[in-house]
């Protein structure tokens, strides 16, 4: 019988997780990072794309102590990163005035 993965690497885009790589090694993050870098510009350009590290940990009941399984989960953020939308302030049609410092007097 398996042992159950008690820590994993979750891809997560715009927050949701869409693959899982474990148990934690350099390589379930090496193949996260090579989807990551496969995916970027295509199919998950302009989200949010995450590298998150799970572990499964025990808990604190009320009177603070410790519960006798591992029943909670505890997420670190390795890598994310943020979609950059670059907006040109001129309207379509118009001629982008040339700031002052750089026309010719």
């Amino acid at each position: 019988m398996a042992t159950p993965i008690e820590n994993w690497y979750e891809i997560r885009v715009n927050y949701e997780k869409v693959a899982a790589f474990g148990p934690i090694r350099q390589e379930a993050l090496d193949r996260a990072w090579d989807l990551i870098r496969k995916v970027r510009y295509d199919l998950y350009r302009g989200k949010v794309l995450q590298i998150v590290e799970v572990l499964k940990v025990q808990t604190k009941n009320e009177k603070g102590q410790y519960s006798f399984t591992r029943n909670g989960l505890r997420e670190t953020i390795i890598h994310e990163e943020h979609p950059t939308q670059f907006e040109d302030p001129t309207p379509k049609g118009c001629v982008s005035p040339i700031p002052y410092d750089l026309s010719i007097l």
